[in-house]
């Protein structure tokens, strides 16, 4: 019996350690690629990175940078509380609590959303990320922010000329390079613009596996198995596609226009 209940113990604080592991959100270099929608297909493409740390008032806050409109935002992590922290008008002010529970509420863009669920998966080519559900339809995943549109709502309103945030959507996550992300870079494209034949240059000399080719509404366009050198995109609308390359490395995307 006391066997049965030491078992169970140690069951138990095993489980309460998994359950308290926390994915930061921050890192330099850390990179989201979004998509600021206008009337299809129009849209802009850009990017949040992170750049830099400041200290700001005795603290220290991650300087994220929009490619769009010169916009930025200073947002402070601390990791042991899964907290994040953002400053309005001079003031610091709760961002994102990751520390909630189904019931809780959190405020986001000025309202009060209740967590009514909590779960883990894979986004964004990152592995097992815990996440929140708000009022059943929000995913706010950790190292991410809100699936939909990463961290736009840290953003001084407006600043990314679109006060409304259904409008600008994540499309990807581009984490810090190493060394297998580096080869993955020098597999480019050319030329692009591309019309009839998109020759792919790979100067890593890595085994490509299988290259798709998507739309700007994820649907997949165009699959080519093997260590493919040529694709033939004659065939394919005109407009922006997204390459996803996968190699014995790893997955990389990249982003092609079709004349």
């Amino acid at each position: 019996m006391k066997r049965l209940l030491l078992l169970l113990l140690i069951c138990l604080f095993s489980f309460k350690g998994i359950a308290q592991d926390y994915t930061p959100m921050f890192e330099i270099g850390k990179t989201w690629n979004m998509y600021l929608h206008f009337d299809y297909p129009d849209g802009i493409y850009f990017d949040l990175t992170v750049t830099e740390t400041v200290e700001i008032d005795g603290l220290t806050y991650y300087h994220i940078e929009a490619s769009h409109h010169n916009c930025d935002s200073f947002l402070r992590e601390d990791i042991d509380e899964k907290k994040i922290y953002g400053i309005w008008e001079g003031e610091e002010y709760l961002h994102y609590d990751f520390s909630l529970g189904i019931g809780d509420y959190m405020w986001v863009l000025g309202n009060l959303l209740l967590i009514t669920d909590i779960g883990s998966g894979d986004f964004f080519g990152m592995e097992n990320l815990r996440y929140l559900v708000l009022e059943n339809q929000y995913k706010l995943i950790e190292g991410i922010g809100f699936e939909s549109f990463g961290i736009a709502d840290s953003f001084e309103y407006g600043c990314l000329n679109n006060p409304l945030f259904e409008w600008v959507e994540l499309i990807n996550m581009n984490q810090p390079l190493g060394i297998h992300d580096i080869m993955l870079e020098k597999i480019t494209f050319y030329p692009n613009p591309a019309q009839d034949l998109l020759t792919i240059e790979n100067k890593s000399n890595i085994e490509i596996t299988s290259i798709k080719l998507y739309d700007v509404l994820g649907r997949l366009a165009l699959e080519e198995k093997g260590n493919v050198k040529q694709i033939d995109i004659s065939h394919l609308n005109s407009g922006v596609l997204f390459v996803e390359i996968e190699t014995e490395h790893g997955v990389v995307t990249k982003k092609v226009i079709k004349k």
